[in-house]
């Protein structure tokens, strides 16, 4: 697993899984519910029990490491993490792979620049 790649870690029982949501997982998920990602996450975030949003987030997120785990699959493994379990690594994989800007603090407002020609020595 690596967080620098946006991915994340999930344990069921013996097995050990790595999530990530890239481009292709993105459209895996957008082609199961067939709505945007922003939508699914606007849904999600509001009401947390929405199953068919959660498992198709999850199969999403397996598909980039795990391409022989299918939807079936991804509902047995939401049946053992639970729903609660579920919702929360699926917006932990969002927040990973979309992390939020940090200021640096070398931003701000940029100093006017005089223009050649305008003082009073040219």
């Amino acid at each position: 697993m690596n967080k620098e790649k946006g991915e994340t870690e999930l344990k069921v029982g013996e097995e050990t899984y790595t999530l990530k949501l890239d481009i292709n997982a993105i459209c895996e998920i957008e082609s199961v519910l067939k709505m945007s990602i922003g939508a699914a996450l606007d849904r999600i975030m509001n009401d947390p029990t929405e199953v068919t949003i959660c498992r198709a987030i999850l199969f999403g997120a397996l598909s980039a490491n795990h391409p022989e785990v299918d939807i079936k699959k991804t509902g047995e493994i939401l049946n053992i993490i639970g729903l609660n379990d579920a919702v929360n690594l699926a917006k932990e994989s969002v927040y990973i792979a979309f992390p939020t800007k940090k200021k640096t603090g070398k931003g701000g407002a940029r100093k006017k620049q005089k223009t050649p020609g305008s003082g009073k020595n040219s």
